[in-house]
């Protein structure tokens, strides 16, 4: 519910100088999520006049039932309103607050008031921060984000443009001393329960061996769902990297580069993560050893590194590749389905040859028949027994030039020596090139006699010359097979 839409809340001057109203008891006691807009003039409004009717140091209403608290706008807002916003937990004083974000501000004197409150540290569990322009996080940053918060389970740090808007994660603007994310870290006091780390748009500096620290205390956070932290190295081997992955296994899917390390237990989005079906051109080819692949691939380059590695984990260890393979086909397939059924196909999975109009739409969509989708005998889905048809088809993962492409070069069709278009223009020119003007496509045999010479034929001849030319007696010698054992070594 957004601040400007109580009801009650034209008349809340009115309200404030009488403490009563309907405005103050939905406060009170029936919002539980409250969004404040601050591009919203209706919102402003309410701000300054609650910030103006009392008093410093007094509460204007005590909001027992409030569980979310949502601060947003652009950056102009976020300054114009700085006063009542740092005032904001004072005027509307939270009792069992659990969640709260702040998008779009630029100064961290407003995000260490806000969360100086005591009462947050045995409430708060989801902290949530859009910070705008250049800042650099040192210690005393890092302990208004919360470190005292006892039932903190998650912690989302990004950057955000003017706008409030979240910038892209190439444009860094923002940056952690890695020493004091250490210290951050170690002060939650039930790592194991933390579910969301994720930084982004963000710089974290340090030398080689406090990054390894930073790295190595994320294996203490088991029941990580997300995970996100730029690195400006990868110090650990791979051993410790493949140790700390183990460590983590509730992230379905996973990457330790060079300069980051990620995971989610969803298909995460953002410009370092493609698409799925242009990692994986089919969904038979997600394998575990594809997985383990992909996961490092940037620290095991070569096909032989990877092979190399997969051999030497235990049993135990390529289980966990061979548990998530069914999690991650099941992902690849809900995304797969859900991209036809919007009738809206991504450009790795449209096929124009195969594609079919649905409906009056002008899209099109690409179908194929595949077994998985039969239903057993007595089973039926809710669409199918609308329509009491069962049908087997389902939309294709048929893929464009590009992917086939990609496929070869994981040798999924073999190795080519010449592309498929560069063969269809080939056999395009030789039917419609006249015979006559071909090069000469036959070559010379000579035998062993010199008097006597058998020539291939060229296009150009009729049939009747080359039968002629073939059974000329005069053009042709016969030798005795003495001769011709002689000739080949034979006594």
């Amino acid at each position: 519910m957004q601040l400007a839409e109580l009801e009650g809340a034209e008349k809340l001057e009115e309200a404030l100088q009488q403490k009563c109203g309907t405005f103050l008891t939905k406060l009170s006691a029936e919002v539980d999520s409250l969004i404040i807009n601050l591009d919203d003039k209706g919102c402003q409004a309410v701000l300054e006049q609650m910030d103006q009717h009392t008093p410093n140091g007094e509460m204007l209403v005590e909001m027992k039932a409030l569980r979310s608290l949502r601060v947003i706008g652009s950056l102009k807002r976020w300054q114009q309103q700085e006063q009542p916003i740092t005032r904001l937990l004072q005027l509307l004083r939270p009792v069992a607050l659990e969640e709260l974000t702040l998008i779009g501000l630029d100064q961290m004197k407003v995000v260490r008031t806000l969360l100086a409150d005591t009462r947050l540290r045995g409430t708060l569990r989801r902290l949530t921060l859009g910070l705008h322009g250049f800042h650099f996080l040192a210690q005393e940053d890092l302990t208004a984000f919360g470190a005292p918060l006892e039932k903190l389970r998650s912690l989302n740090l990004f950057g955000v443009d003017t706008n409030g808007s979240t910038c892209r994660d190439s444009f860094c603007r923002m940056f952690i001393c890695a020493v004091a994310l250490l210290d951050y870290l170690g002060q939650i006091r039930h790592p194991e329960e933390v579910e969301v780390l994720r930084v982004a748009n963000a710089g974290v500096l340090g030398d080689d061996h406090q990054i390894a620290s930073l790295l190595r205390c994320l294996a203490s956070f088991s029941d990580l769902r997300c995970l996100k932290l730029p690195l400006p190295s990868q110090p650990l081997t791979f051993r410790e990297v493949l140790s700390l992955r183990l460590a983590l296994p509730h992230l379905t899917f996973f990457v330790a580069e060079w300069d980051r390390i990620e995971g989610a237990d969803s298909w995460p989005e953002g410009e370092d993560w493609p698409p799925m079906m242009q990692i994986w051109p089919l969904c038979e080819t997600i394998t575990p050893l594809s997985v383990f692949s992909q996961e490092f691939a940037d620290l095991l380059p070569s096909h032989g590194q990877v092979v190399a590695e997969w051999a030497r984990l235990t049993p135990a260890e390529q289980g966990h590749w061979i548990k998530a393979v069914p999690i991650i086909q099941q992902v690849y397939r809900q995304c797969e389905h859900d991209c036809c059924l919007g009738g809206i196909a991504p450009e790795c999975i449209r096929a124009a040859d195969t594609a079919s109009t649905v409906g009056d739409s002008s899209s099109s969509v690409v179908w194929r028949a595949t077994p998985e989708v039969r239903e057993k005998i007595g089973e039926r889905s809710e669409a199918l027994a609308e329509t009491d048809e069962a049908s087997d088809l389902h939309c294709a993962s048929t893929h464009g030039v590009e992917d086939w492409r990609a496929e070869e070069r994981v040798a999924l069709r073999g190795v080519l020596a010449m592309k498929a278009s560069d063969v269809c223009k080939e056999k395009a020119r030789l039917r419609k090139e006249p015979k006559s003007s071909r090069l000469s496509e036959g070559v010379e045999l000579f035998p062993a006699s010199s008097s006597a010479c058998c020539r291939a034929v060229q296009d150009s001849r009729s049939s009747s010359d080359a039968a002629q030319g073939l059974v000329d007696s005069g053009s042709q010698q016969c030798c005795a097979r003495g001769e011709v054992s002689a000739e080949l070594g034979g006594a």
